[in-house]
């Protein structure tokens, strides 16, 4: 995932929940890893934060939800 804001922070949660079979959050990339390592903690299964080069490749889908001006 690309940002983890207003919009990247409930996909993550909702990612983590397991709602979606097959769907699995491997990787979070955003501007202040140490704010996100805080916001992702409480997952039960926390993401690796990363960034955007290594997001892309990691993953098999990157979902972008970072502000517009980024």
């Amino acid at each position: 995932m690309g940002g983890l804001g207003a919009v990247g922070l409930p996909v993550a949660e909702w990612l983590d929940s397991g709602e979606e079979p097959g769907l699995e959050l491997v990787a979070v990339s955003a501007g202040d890893t140490a704010r996100a390592a805080r916001r992702l903690a409480h997952l039960k299964r926390p993401p690796r934060i990363t960034d955007l080069a290594e997001l892309a490749a990691i993953a098999d889908v990157v979902v972008e939800c970072a502000p517009p001006e980024r």
